[in-house]
C-alpha cells in the first residue's frame, strides 16, 4: 500500500508541475489511458473479463469511442471484432426475450408492423421498452467508468492526505492553478470526513486558491475576447489564446 500511495504522490506531484487547470483530472486521464491499453494487451484475452465487459453489455458511448479509435490507431481491430461478437451476441439473445405475440402484428407492403390496437396489454410494449433499458444500463454500468471512480477516489484520497500532512507540500499546491470545480467539492469532502483537524485551514487555502484561479480565467478570457475586435486583432496571442478551453476544463473537469 505504501509503494501504491508513493506512485501516486508522485505522479499527483508531476500533474502540478506541469500547471494544468486541475491535476487530478490530468491523473485520471493517465489512467484512463493505461486502462484501454490494458484493455487490449490483458483484458482481451482474459475469460473472466470477458464476462464483466459481456454481462455490462459494453462501455459507455464516450469509452467505446477511445477504444475503437486506439484500435484503429494501433491495428487492434480484430481483438476488439472478437469483444463485440460475444457482445452482439448477448444483445441479440435480449432482443429474442422481447417477444411480440403475431397477433400484435400487422402485415402492410410486405412488413410485419405493429398494431397498436391489437396490443392487449401494455406488458407488449414494455417489453419493447426494454431495449431503452438495456441501452441505459450500459451506460451506467461501463467497466472503464467503474475503473476510473474507483481510481478517481483514491486521487483524491492520496491529495487529501498529502494536503493535511505536508506543510512543503501544500505550499507548492497553493502556487498551482487549483482544481476543476468537482475535484474541489470531492477533495472537500475526504477532507472533512478523514482529516478533521486541518479541514477549517485547508478550506480557507483551497477556496481562496479557487477564488484566485477563476480571477485569472476571467482576465484571459477578457483579453481573449478583446483581441477579437478588429481593432486589436494585430496583436499577438498570449496564454489567452486557450482560455476556452481551459475555462471549460476548469467548470466541469477534463474528458
Amino acid at each position: 500500500m505504501n509503494n501504491k500511495r508513493d506512485i501516486l504522490t508522485i505522479k499527483i506531484e508531476e500533474a502540478i508541475k506541469k500547471a494544468s487547470e486541475c491535476p487530478l483530472c490530468l491523473v485520471l486521464k493517465g489512467d484512463e489511458k493505461r486502462y484501454i491499453e490494458a484493455f487490449f494487451s490483458e483484458h482481451i484475452m482474459n475469460p473472466e473479463y470477458r464476462k464483466i465487459v459481456i454481462h455490462s453489455r459494453g462501455f459507455c458511448k464516450q469509452h467505446f469511442q477511445k477504444i475503437l479509435d486506439f484500435a484503429i490507431k494501433h491495428y487492434e481491430e480484430l481483438g476488439l471484432a472478437l469483444v463485440l461478437k460475444d457482445i452482439i451476441e448477448s444483445i441479440a439473445n435480449d432482443l429474442k426475450k422481447i417477444s411480440v405475440n403475431n397477433e400484435s402484428l400487422t402485415k402492410i407492403n410486405g412488413f410485419h408492423i405493429l398494431n397498436i390496437k391489437n396490443i392487449k396489454k401494455k406488458k407488449a410494449l414494455d417489453k419493447l421498452y426494454q431495449i431503452e433499458s438495456i441501452i441505459k444500463e450500459r451506460e451506467q454500468t461501463c467497466p472503464a467508468c467503474k475503473y476510473l471512480k474507483e481510481f478517481d477516489e483514491i486521487n483524491v484520497d492520496t491529495l487529501a492526505m498529502m494536503l493535511s500532512s505536508n506543510q512543503s507540500f501544500l505550499k507548492e499546491f497553493k502556487e498551482s492553478k487549483g482544481l476543476c470545480l468537482l475535484h474541489l467539492i470531492k477533495l472537500l469532502r475526504i477532507i472533512k470526513l478523514r482529516h478533521k483537524n486541518s479541514f477549517s485551514s485547508l478550506l480557507k487555502d483551497l477556496l481562496s486558491l479557487e477564488m484566485k484561479s477563476f480571477t485569472r480565467l476571467n482576465h484571459e478570457l477578457e483579453e481573449f475576447i478583446r483581441k477579437h475586435d478588429y481593432r486589436f486583432s494585430d496583436e499577438p496571442w498570449g496564454i489567452e489564446k486557450d482560455s476556452v478551453k481551459r475555462s471549460i476544463i476548469k467548470l466541469i473537469g477534463e474528458k
